[in-house]
């Protein structure tokens, strides 16, 4: 294992292009599963999408090099906050996102950059791709410490410039009835790429040779939305996770984002003298599979509550919606995601409720379950670079789950 000290200090020329590796060795099960997570992003490269794609998504990207003279003081600067001081409304929203959280307890607390470079490159492929936030760089003759790596920029993940900045200059949308050249830092060069669902693939699409499991990728975002009827409609990922342009990138992690992409039914019914209600999730807005990772899980319940609002022993059902992996992403033991305008169908049975009694359903979203299992045993089996990042990423995945949908249903043997 290598420190940072055994490491060269080389300070590479800034027009040079630098690759990080993938990771070549997988000690320990928890090694592996995040290997796959986070390695395997490395090789989803700028196959979708068209315009300047060919060679903008290149990772790391290639340092900045020299800001012009003109730019002022600011020029010289990366930080977000820094661009905030004139995209206020971004600058807001970026920071309030999960973009701005990329690197999280949950990736330092494992990460050892100087003893093991490629496992921490194969992870800041996507969580911070810029190379002045790269401690060590893979280069022609093995690894060197990057003299221009910055913490602070590090910690901001995917911030401003790792979307809009290629060597100072600065990329955008296009914007009707707006100056794309200005005195403010000689304006931007307006892609349609950015309006684009490619450019977003990267770093949410494994490319077809990628890790699948049951010969499904493990990551297939852009290839679902692909094969759903958006496309046609001319609805891209932009659409719905930056409507107006706006930079708060809501997922999963946000019921109202969720809320709006599902339609939630609940029927009654009485049939030969058995009660059922039927919750009914349709798929009717969200441009993938619900869920679309294997890291979320939703959970269907119902269960009976008497006149004081106990649960009754025996009342309860639960049926779980997502793609659920082994801990080892070795198997698939269940798939029940909802894929784009389909169906997922809960039918609750009870005989003898009485009259005072209450069906109670409900609709819980677990946005990080796959990885709180995984905090649990990385704790349980010390693998971690520090503890406490372990322990405050666990808390995270804790606390992360919300109740999307309740509905309580008096006297439901009736129709």
């Amino acid at each position: 294992m290598r420190s940072e000290e055994s490491l060269p200090a080389i300070a590479i020329p800034l027009s040079m292009t630098v690759t990080v590796g993938v990771a070549k060795r997988m000690p320990a099960v928890f090694y592996a599963v995040f290997s796959v997570l986070c390695l395997l992003l490395y090789f989803a490269t700028t196959a979708y999408g068209a315009d300047i794609s060919g060679w903008y998504w290149k990772r790391p990207v290639p340092f900045q090099g020299i800001s012009p003279e003109w730019y002022g003081n600011l020029g010289i600067s990366l930080y977000p906050e820094d661009c905030g001081k004139c995209h206020v409304s971004q600058y807001r929203e970026w920071r309030d996102s999960l973009h701005s959280m990329a690197i999280g307890p949950g990736i330092k607390g494992q990460l050892a950059p100087y003893s093991d470079p490629s496992f921490a490159g194969s992870c800041y492929i996507c969580h911070a791709p810029l190379s002045e936030q790269q401690e060590v760089l893979d280069i022609a003759e093995g690894y060197a410490k990057n003299l221009q790596f910055d913490e602070r920029l590090k910690a901001s993940g995917v911030n401003c410039a790792v979307c809009h900045l290629r060597g100072y200059k600065k990329y955008g949308p296009p914007s009707p009835g707006r100056l794309q050249k200005s005195s403010v830092y000689g304006g931007f060069i307006p892609s349609p790429f950015f309006e684009s669902s490619g450019f977003c693939a990267p770093c949410h699409q494994f490319p077809e040779d990628g890790n699948a499991i049951n010969g499904k990728l493990l990551e297939n975002t852009y290839i679902e939305w692909l094969e759903s009827p958006y496309p046609a409609m001319g609805v891209t990922c932009q659409s719905c996770h930056m409507p107006e342009r706006r930079h708060y990138f809501r997922g999963i992690h946000d019921p109202g984002m969720v809320s709006r992409g599902l339609e939630i039914v609940v029927k009654r019914m009485k049939i030969r003298g058995v009660s059922s209600a039927v919750l009914t999730i349709k798929n009717s807005g969200v441009g993938h599979y619900f869920p679309t990772y294997v890291t979320p899980l939703v959970t269907v319940r119902a269960f009976v509550v008497n006149r004081e609002g106990v649960e009754e022993e025996g009342s309860r059902k639960e049926e779980h919606i997502g793609r659920i992996v082994t801990l080892d992403l070795s198997r698939e033991l269940a798939d029940t995601r909802i894929p784009p305008r389909g169906e997922f169908i809960f039918d609750y049975k009870i005989e003898d409720v009485g009259v005072d009694a209450k069906l109670v359903m409900e609709v819980w979203v677990y946005p990080d379950e796959f990885y709180n299992r995984f905090f649990k045993a990385a704790l349980e089996a010390e693998y971690f670079t520090s503890e406490k990042e372990m322990k405050e990423a666990l808390e995270e995945t804790e606390k992360s789950k919300y109740l999307l949908f309740r509905k309580e249903i008096s006297r439901v043997d009736e129709k």
